[in-house]
């Protein structure tokens, strides 16, 4: 895996236990619930949520497509599978599945759950400032020149 992967990124969290992650998922859970689900009622296999998280996950872990997002939520752990709600009888979603829900669900309402779910575990953050000059050493006197916008393009600083 790359050093950039998402996975790793929520793996090398020092805060990161048991019970947090949970709550995280929890949460997507309660956040995805609030999405309207487009489908009749008759004939339903498979909960929004349950859907929705599963695409998530898979997003997460680098899917692109629906076959990558049907294939990453056959690899989960069958202990993972149930607690979602994955009955054994039904198995996984297809891709098919997936690509037709996908497609009718309200995608604005879809975005605002997970932004809303995203921002949960953030607090505001105080502002910072970050000057261009301070970064470039221009005002401490150090060795870098801050370019000046109005020289020339082939003018080099002294």
């Amino acid at each position: 895996m790359s050093s950039s992967s998402p996975i790793l990124t929520v793996l090398n969290q020092p805060t990161l236990t048991v019970e947090s992650l949970q709550s995280r998922i929890d949460g997507l859970w309660q956040a995805l619930e609030t999405v309207t689900d487009p489908r009749k009622a008759r004939g339903l296999r498979y909960r929004l949520p349950l859907l929705l998280s599963l695409a998530v996950l898979a997003v997460a872990a680098g899917a692109k497509t629906f076959l990558e997002i049907a294939e990453n939520s056959a690899d989960l752990p069958t202990r993972l599978l149930a607690e979602l709600g994955v009955c054994s009888w039904s198995g996984t979603p297809s891709n098919w599945t997936f690509s037709r829900v996908l497609a009718k669900v309200d995608h604005d309402e879809l975005d605002q759950a997970l932004s809303g779910w995203t921002m949960q575990e953030y607090k505001p953050a105080e502002a910072v400032a970050v000057d261009g000059k301070t970064m470039r050493a221009a005002t401490t006197g150090g060795d870098r020149h801050a370019p000046n916008p109005g020289r020339g393009r082939d003018e080099l600083p002294r």
